[in-house]
């Protein structure tokens, strides 16, 4: 491969000079070869080696760099991009720093040194040729020199050696920092090439230990970022420029780098180790000749957020939500208002809201929307965390305004969710409305409890029923939208986002509050819930509560991993050691999904298991875990799907859950005893059971009939298909009808020979020892109540040998 790249570089780059000397840059076709892109290409794939090839090595990669530094000359962008790529694999660590500074070195010291100063944005090159040096090859070693400090020298191990390079080569740009003055060179296009070479260096310099060029290179990126974002005076053009569009993003990115590095290496070094990279940065912000020039510190912060050009506010929203994420965890530099980092913090406490919120309305750009709308949330939700933020006066958030505001500001942003349809920005709307709910949601239930006290329900004001009214509408809107956003059908990034705004809401962490004041004093399915009322006030809120818990757990089974793992760990932080003991304490090590899924219905049996409605949230899920449809197709290939596997074993897990908890909720005295709201809660456990009975039956005929006469082996039951919804039916027929035994309800409605049809219809299934056991712990529970012998009953249907002693139908929690 070696003698192949070097003769078709050879051949590629001689034509390259051919065209370069004549008029032939008008026919492509001569200047670009057909080989010289695709040798680029693979070049560039090569990683450098740590250590040089010996003298006189025929197969030296570095043999190629006469040839890709000829390349960098050319008017043509394409082959300059790709060449200084190309150029990365060919350079050793060792003869890194000699290549830097000769490609520095030739960078020209003053400006009168460049021809084609008359083509400064098109990059031309001149056509008398007199000097050497032009706009094209200038821009082509600043791109060169970009590529080989972001990938070689980055990646050094040798912090010393690479705090040489940084220092030698500064000092040789430094003499050079004219090329990145608009007033001094009059082409853009070079002006940010060099700028973002001062940006790389700044950023390699924060990845050492000694860092002593850090201060100098960030001055003088400071210093060329500052006159480049004022560079519309500069060249006063009067039509738009994508050139200067780009320089200005350009000097936004680094100007505010030089705060805090917000590139994407740079923030994940200062988000691992952020005391130990900016404990250096604070004693040098604090140097007087460093405090002068944080001055327009702010002032820049603001009119770059409200500037004209799409490219400078979109740069400056990213690097602001950036900062927000990562100076958080800096709990030192928070009262250093001397810093730059500290201007920053000063300015946003009072003002980043309002600001945003403007920002919002003006805003035309999708993109800039959207991180508007990441910075209203990250923000929001970073004060909540804190304690005491809610009293604070400095702080400017959605805790501490006024409820006309926070309503206003909900109406903002649901008016935006119903006119936008840019699916990040929808996704992140939902987030800032979980914010609002937090709020909401706190004002409510300290609405609900006090509706619970006697003297204050008889003398409730008008205006804070309305407001309580209002509040609890716009819990129910969300909660919606969650239940909406989450479904199994919806993309993923949607699902993410309704398990982040779960968390955010605070929802959750109501249920505690709550749990103890909800009562039974109707039927659930004879309930509407129309219109709010201060005596229902506390269950319909707790019905919202618990709507959000289930959608919460729904998603606790997604088939999303990072879904589930991230919510499963912030889930475990709703469980309040106050709960019934210990088991419920959320531990620093985090527990697997399956675990908390088990842990949130016990949390949940704790608070609410004295409702009747949460007996009905328990049953509605097993009824509808159960209701599956068979999907068509090849019931064998669906045998081996292992994700279909999966998933029919979770849902198998929560029913098991579920009809575990209805067998022993502490159903209340007070329903079961004599008056008409027993005969109400008996027939409605008599109706509950009827439709499980009813399903079950159902499914076993209709699938029969989907067969056709196959005879599976193994009996049909085998099949998870069928085995799902026989078992999941017949277990919650089983779990009501031990809650009627175990209560002493009266069995009229059910009797023996009733079992015996259904033995009779899910007979097929029964070759399958766990449905078989099930079905015959069925039989024993009725057969205890009436009186008759199981045996004479289960002959027809169960082989002797299938009988297992002490079969648990709850074996997937055990």
């Amino acid at each position: 491969m070696h003698p192949f790249l070097y003769n078709e570089l050879n051949v590629a780059t001689d034509a390259l000079g051919d065209a370069t000397s004549g008029c032939s840059e008008s026919n492509l076709s001569k200047v670009v070869h057909p080989s010289l892109c695709p040798v680029l290409i693979l070049l560039s794939r090569l990683k450098p080696s740590t250590i040089a090839s010996e003298s006189g090595d025929d197969l030296d990669p570095f043999l190629f760099m006469p040839f890709i530094r000829r390349c960098s000359t050319q008017s043509n962008l394409r082959i300059r991009v790709l060449a200084s790529r190309a150029l990365t694999g060919l350079v050793s660590n060792e003869k890194l720093p000699t290549v830097l500074l000769n490609i520095g070195s030739e960078l020209p010291c003053v400006e009168n040194q460049i021809a084609a100063s008359s083509f400064p944005s098109s990059l031309s090159k001149p056509s008398n040729g007199t000097v050497s040096t032009n706009y094209n090859s200038i821009h082509g070693m600043l791109l060169q020199l970009c590529s080989l400090l972001d990938a070689n020298c980055r990646n050094l191990a040798d912090f010393t050696k690479k705090e040489k390079i940084l220092g030698d080569l500064f000092q040789v740009l430094a003499k050079r920092s004219w090329i990145a003055s608009p007033k001094r060179c009059p082409c853009p296009i070079l002006n940010g090439s060099f700028v973002r070479v001062l940006d790389h260096m700044l950023s390699v310099a924060q990845t050492g230990h000694i860092r002593e060029n850090y201060l100098p290179i960030r001055s003088l990126l400071w210093k060329l970022c500052t006159e480049c974002l004022d560079v519309e005076d500069s060249f006063g053009v009067s039509y738009y420029d994508p050139t200067v569009a780009e320089l200005r993003e350009q000097a936004t990115i680094s100007y505010f780098s030089c705060v805090l590095q917000a590139s994407k290496d740079g923030m994940e070094e200062v988000l691992q180790k952020p005391q130990a990279h900016l404990s250096h940065d604070l004693k040098l912000l604090n140097l007087p000749e460093i405090k002068e020039t944080f001055v327009s510190l702010e002032k820049r912060l603001i009119s770059s957020l409200s500037d004209s050009s799409y490219e400078v506010r979109l740069a400056t929203l990213k690097w602001l939500l950036k900062f927000l994420k990562s100076t958080e965890s800096i709990r030192d530099v928070h009262h250093l208002s001397s810093s730059a980092i500290g201007i920053i913090q000063h300015w946003s406490k009072p003002n980043l809201q309002e600001t945003m919120v403007k920002l919002l309305d003006s805003e035309k750009y999708h993109r800039c929307k959207y991180y508007i709308l990441r910075i209203l949330y990250t923000w929001n939700l970073l004060q909540f965390q804190k304690p005491g933020n809610q009293n604070s006066v400095d702080i400017t958030y959605v805790g501490n305004l006024d409820n006309d505001s926070t309503f206003q500001f909900w109406d903002k942003l649901l008016s935006l969710y119903n006119i936008t349809r840019h699916k990040k920005t929808r996704e992140t709307l939902i987030c800032c409305m979980a914010i609002c709910v937090k709020k909401f949601s706190s004002l409510l239930t300290s609405s609900v409890l006090s509706y619970m006290e006697e003297e204050t329900s008889k003398s409730c004001e008008s205006c804070q029923l309305e407001r309580s009214a209002l509040l609890y509408e716009y819990i129910t809107l969300f909660v919606n939208l969650i239940k909406e956003h989450s479904a199994s059908s919806e993309p993923v990034t949607k699902r993410n986002a309704a398990a982040e705004s779960i968390i955010a809401s605070g929802l959750l962490e109501q249920a505690e509050l709550i749990g103890s004041c909800v009562f039974s004093n109707e039927i659930p399915a004879g309930l509407s819930g129309s219109c709010f009322e201060p005596k229902e006030a506390v269950n319909m809120y707790g019905r919202q509560l618990l709507e959000i818990w289930f959608t919460c757990i729904k998603l606790l089974e997604d088939e999303d991993d990072a879904i589930r793992q991230w919510l499963a760990l912030n889930v475990q932080k709703c469980f309040s050691s106050k709960a019934s003991g210990s088991s419920f304490h959320a531990v620093g090590v985090p527990m697997q999904v399956e675990k908390v899924i088990e842990l949130s219905f016990g949390y949940l049996s704790y608070i609410f298991g004295h409702w009747i409605d949460y007996f009905d949230h328990l049953s509605q899920w097993v009824i509808n875990g159960a209701n599956y449809v068979t999907c068509k197709g090849d019931i064998v290939r669906r045998v081996f799907d292992k994700e279909i596997d999966n998933h029919h074993e979770e849902k198998l897990l929560i029913c098991q859950i579920c009809c575990s908890h209805l067998e022993q909720l502490p159903i209340s005295k007070s329903w079961l005893a004599d008056g008409p709201f027993k005969q109400k809660f008996t027939n409605y456990l008599y109706n509950w059971r009827r439709r499980f009975c009813h399903q079950l039956t159902s499914f076993a005929k209709d699938h029969i009939e989907n067969l056709g006469g196959v005879d599976w082996i193994g009996g049909v039951g085998n099949h998870k298909d069928a085995f799902l919804p026989i078992y999941a039916n017949l277990l919650g027929f089983y779990a009501l009808s031990n809650c009627m035994v175990n209560r002493n309800i009266e069995d009229d409605m059910l009797r023996l020979s009733q079992i015996v049809e259904i033995g009779k219809t899910i007979d097929p299934f029964l070759r399958n020892p766990l449905i078989s056991n099930l079905y015959l712990l069925v039989v024993n529970l009725h057969e205890r109540k009436v009186g008759a012998t199981a045996d004479m009953l289960t002959s027809k249907f169960i082989i002797d040998d299938s009988i297992w002693d002490g079969f648990d139908p709850y074996f997937l929690l055990r």
